[in-house]
């Protein structure tokens, strides 16, 4: 049987993206392609055997989160959209696998 890769994010300020306040200090635990586990470092062990990878200093977030969008008003329906050209479902923030995005101004 093939063993599951495991890593460990040690160290990492983590924005859980609640609204919660960021956990410092943080153990983030990986196995294959899931996190499954994020907590303090006091509270989140990392397991034997565990690739450890040093998170000082640096940010952890859920997704990938797209900081520079332009919204769109469809011509037709008035509905906002982030896809380019306008309205292409083919080039939408959703079908590229973010998650999240944010528009800054209009």
């Amino acid at each position: 049987m093939r063993e599951i890769p495991r890593l460990a994010v040690s160290g990492a300020t983590v924005f859980d993206g609640t609204g919660r306040p960021p956990i410092e200090n943080a153990t983030v635990l990986i196995e294959g392609d899931r996190v499954v586990s994020v907590g303090s470092a006091a509270t989140t062990p990392i397991p034997r055997g565990a690739t450890i990878i040093d998170g000082k200093g640096k940010f952890v977030t859920p997704g990938l989160v797209d900081m520079h969008v332009h919204v769109y008003t469809h011509p037709r329906n008035g509905i906002p959209s982030s896809s380019w050209p306008p309205a292409s479902p083919r080039c939408s923030t959703s079908a590229a696998n973010f998650t999240t995005s944010r528009a800054i101004a209009p």
